[in-house]
């Protein structure tokens, strides 16, 4: 999964304990994160990663497909300043994960005053379409998408997200 999202701001004064929490949803505290960068590169939107460790949440994930395991969600600078891209490592994610990622697709929207991509910038939606687009995913309880998950990773291996490795969009080439 991958959308870009065009910004008019560039402060973001996020703690990723925190929006790991709103994103994904969950009640718990302190939940354990498990990332790739610390919140100074989240907020210069630079390079990082994150996610969850859903065995912590459910004791049954213990009977998904090993390769799930790592799934992140990454947020990147592009060559552009002005845009950057969220993604993460398969296509289609679980559903507990496609949660996040609306979640933060449209969090850093709202917080960066951006429009959203979803074909790769060929074309831009307001905030309120790409909410309107995904609104079921997004605000789905949370336990309920990650029992789903569990059925579906039991049984389903993931598909890399196609040129998942181009997506690190390296910004001093």
């Amino acid at each position: 999964m991958r959308a870009f999202i065009k910004i008019k701001k560039h402060d973001l004064h996020d703690d990723y304990q925190q929006l790991a929490q709103r994103i994904w949803e969950i009640k718990t505290p302190d939940p354990w994160v498990n990332h790739l960068g610390a919140n100074e590169a989240l907020n210069a939107l630079s390079d990082f990663g994150f996610g969850i460790m859903p065995s912590d949440l459910n004791k049954e994930w213990n009977k998904v497909k090993v390769h799930w395991n790592a799934a992140l969600i990454y947020i990147h600078e592009t060559h552009n300043k002005n845009v950057v891209v969220v993604y993460s490592e398969f296509t289609p994610e679980l559903p507990f994960n496609q949660k996040a990622f609306y979640n933060l697709v449209a969090h850093l929207a709202e917080a960066l005053d951006g429009v959203i991509s979803e074909d790769d910038q060929t074309s831009w939606i307001s905030l309120a379409n790409f909410q309107r687009k995904h609104h079921e995913i997004m605000s789905a309880n949370f336990n309920e998408l990650l029992t789903e998950s569990i059925e579906i990773g039991k049984i389903t291996d993931p598909v890399d997200e196609p040129d998942f490795d181009k997506l690190s969009y390296d910004i001093y080439e």
